[in-house]
């Protein structure tokens, strides 16, 4: 579903941007190991080359994967004029 909204004023230009983000974990079952009863989850490590060379807009999670959900939501807007 598109939210976005453009108003132009003259020459003020307002964007407005929404995201509705509505992941859901439901259902699930998670058995830990006897005799503690205790669940360790992965290694979940970001090293200083983790995003080298990144350019532009980066968006970066980490997850490691216990019944867990990530949703992102990146919005970007672009405005060239041109004379």
């Amino acid at each position: 579903m598109d939210n976005s909204i453009d108003v132009t004023i003259g020459d003020v230009s307002v964007a407005v941007a929404n995201s509705e983000l509505q992941g859901t974990v439901t259902g699930n079952t998670l058995n830990v190991a006897p005799p503690t009863g205790a669940y360790t989850s992965g290694s979940n490590t970001i090293s200083s080359d983790s995003v080298r060379g990144v350019t532009g807009i980066t968006n970066l999670s980490q997850n490691t994967g216990a019944q867990s959900l990530i949703q992102q939501s990146v919005n970007v807007q672009g405005n060239i004029t041109g004379n």
